[in-house]
């Protein structure tokens, strides 16, 4: 349970970030709001999600969600999200959906269902601490309960640009880990420079 710390970091990091800016995606330290719409793009081309149950991992207010409605994605929708404040956000904007507030690695409710997609975009930035094994333990878990596949991306160690403050990971090591699950994966470094994106499908 090495993980338990960094989550309550990580929380009062966003807690800080949202008490500043509120319902937008600086709260989620994403840098523009293009940046998380192409990273959005990217996570959805694992296969055909229409009238699919997805999960969210690290939610944020849902705007995967809303991404995916406005481009006639039919989903049925689940999120889970560390931060209260983002799930009380999300569940005004998205009525119909579910959220959940908690860790993704320690909520139970969550590890007992099913889902066709799982994924995951943004949430390993402040893991510097635990970095390489939150993301091996969430990649684990995010296969377990998926039943078709996962899509998640990461920041690209391989960035000349990276920050010292933010968790990076090498993507042909996370390739070569994943692989190990299924020998139907890809690996996409052509949509940023400061990224990457895994897709594991079973």
């Amino acid at each position: 349970m090495n993980f338990i710390n960094q989550e309550r970091e990580n929380i009062k990091i966003y807690k800080r970030l949202y008490k500043r800016y509120g319902n937008s995606f600086k709260s989620l330290d994403w840098g523009s709001k293009k940046k998380q719409i192409l990273r959005f793009e990217i996570l959805s081309e694992i296969g055909n999600l229409n009238k699919k149950k997805i999960l969210d991992v690290g939610c944020g207010f849902g705007d995967f969600n809303s991404w995916l409605k406005k481009n006639k994605k039919n989903v049925n929708y689940f999120g889970i999200d560390i931060v209260p404040e983002m799930i009380i956000e999300a569940k005004k904007k998205h009525k119909k959906s579910f959220f959940y507030n908690g860790s993704f690695l320690r909520n139970k409710d969550i590890g007992n269902q099913r889902f066709d997609y799982v994924f995951a975009s943004g949430i390993f930035t402040f893991n510097r601490k635990k970095g390489n094994s939150i993301l091996k333990k969430t990649i684990l878990k995010m296969w377990k309960i998926s039943k078709k596949g996962i899509a998640f991306n990461c920041l690209n160690s391989k960035n000349e640009f990276k920050t010292s403050n933010e968790y990076t990971a090498n993507p042909n090591k996370v390739y070569n880990f994943c692989k190990k699950l299924s020998k139907k994966i890809k690996l996409n470094e052509s949509y940023l420079p400061s990224d990457f994106t895994i897709y594991l499908k079973k």
